[in-house]
């Protein structure tokens, strides 16, 4: 009783853990800046054809540099440096969008020309540019938003860091999970210029990984216990997102098959251990027959190099 008990368990166990891995989960990604008109005090959201028009053309998305920290199977950490130009000879106010697919953990921290404070993060209830909403496809009516003002003097840069947290997708695939951290770089469409200089990083425990990442391009460095794999671009227009697949053995599935392997193996076990058995008590029954069960097979007495002798008459 006890084993099917255990078996109806391990079956109900792996029907779960199929029916979870078939669920389509969304993906966790961020974006690039996208600049937008500043807003008057009470001003609506940004319509759609808001986003990257009406600003001055000569504020340019000079540079970026971001960071992922991958801290467990679950969560990543994002530290975002971005640069920010005028070319003009007249200072450009401007309102400065990041979105989100999922909202941040705690909110994200906010720096500006070492001036800090946190951004609100609300959820967008209007149009999106095409190029965002085509890179999050259905998602992108439950996208988030984040918004900060900047101020670029004439012929200077302005320095502008965010950083958050939040979970990343990650996927079931029997004794394999695949996780992916995605960053929507093509919203960097949506500025006049090219990006001059553009950095991705991402630092993977090694304990969470195994093998090397799916994604092409990357140059990787070993430093303490992380895998780090950067890439960098120059003159940049993004045509493409940025993507990271990897995959690491799961544990937690040998965990739940154990009992199953445990078993298998015992079954193997015991299967060699009775022909074993079988083996030796036939060795066994034919030793004992010795020669007497063989006496007269061959004319010969049972007793090595003699024969039977003839009787004698009297």
């Amino acid at each position: 009783m006890r084993l099917d008990t255990g078996r109806t368990t391990i079956s109900l166990l792996v029907a779960l853990a199929l029916l979870v891995s078939s669920i389509p989960w969304t993906v966790p990604v961020d974006a690039n800046p996208i600049p937008v008109p500043p807003k008057d005090a009470g001003g609506e959201p940004y319509a759609m054809g808001q986003y990257g028009e009406e600003v001055d053309r000569n504020l340019t998305f000079k540079g970026e540099d971001i960071v992922f920290t991958v801290l467990n199977d679950k969560k990543v950490r994002v530290e975002a440096k971005y640069v920010f130009a005028n070319k003009g000879g007249n200072t450009i106010n401007v309102t400065i969008v990041l979105p989100f697919l999922e909202k941040p953990n705690d909110g994200v921290l906010i720096d500006v020309n070492g001036a800090s404070d946190s951004l609100n993060v609300y959820e967008n209830n209007h149009e999106v540019p095409d190029v965002l909403s085509q890179a999050v496809s259905a998602n992108s009516a439950h996208l988030y938003l984040a918004e900060f003002f900047l101020s670029v003097p004439p012929n200077r840069t302005s320095n502008v860091s965010a950083k958050y947290e939040h979970h990343y997708w990650n996927e079931d695939d029997g004794l394999y999970k695949d996780y992916m951290v995605r960053y929507i770089t093509v919203t960097g469409q949506l500025w006049p210029e090219p990006i001059k200089d553009a950095k991705f990083l991402i630092k993977i425990p090694k304990g969470l990984m195994s093998g090397e990442i799916k994604s092409s391009g990357f140059q990787k460095k070993v430093r303490g216990g992380n895998n780090e794999y950067s890439v960098e671009h120059t003159t940049w227009v993004p045509r493409e997102n940025l993507q990271i697949e990897w995959s690491n053995i799961n544990y937690e599935y040998i965990y739940w098959m154990m009992p199953c392997i445990l078993l298998v193996v015992g079954i193997i076990v015991a299967i060699i251990v009775i022909i074993y058995v079988v083996h030796r008590r036939r060795k066994r029954a034919r030793n004992r027959s010795g020669p007497e069960d063989r006496k007269g097979m061959d004319g010969t007495s049972g007793v090595a190099g003699m024969t039977n002798p003839p009787k004698q008459t009297r």
